[in-house]
């Protein structure tokens, strides 16, 4: 399968991923600052963004224009124990649902693509505003990992 530039960088970071597992656990659990998340943590909420975010993208293409909720990264972090939690299964979770999502979306048509939801914060957005969007966030978050990992907030 051929992708577009869409679905290539929708794909970018899941290569960066693989490096995390591969560090000392006292660099994946420290934290930076009292206030800041370990880079364990920030691939945990990765790992459950990227269920939450394929349950969208589901709903935009079942639905007709679905409200979406916003959920707290603060109080997520607690209530799904990131600190408990198996970093190889958080990595593969995003690694399995970002090929999957891929494969789904190369079949799509351009009606499809169009289709929208309501985010909380942005109003009506597409399927594809959508995933260039949670593109972004994964990159992001990959940033602040890295930071994580470096000692930086």
């Amino acid at each position: 399968m051929r992708l577009n530039a869409l679905l290539t960088g929708y794909l970018a970071g899941v290569s960066t991923l693989a490096e995390f597992p591969t560090l000392p656990d006292e660099l994946l659990y420290r934290r930076p600052a009292e206030d800041a998340w370990s880079a364990a943590e920030v691939i945990h909420h990765l790992a459950d963004a990227e269920v939450f975010y394929s349950v969208v993208y589901r709903r935009v293409l079942l639905e007709r224009q679905p409200s979406l909720e916003a959920w707290d990264d603060q109080r997520a972090s607690g209530a799904m124990h990131y600190r408990e939690r198996a970093l190889i299964n958080a990595v593969g979770t995003i690694t399995a649902l970002r090929h999957d999502n891929v494969d789904m979306f190369a079949a799509l048509s351009p009606a499809q693509w169009r289709r929208t939801a309501i985010h909380p914060d942005q109003g009506s957005m597409s399927l594809r505003e959508l995933v260039l969007m949670a593109t972004d966030y994964l990159g992001d978050r990959l940033s602040q990992a890295r930071r994580a990992v470096n000692g930086v907030p």
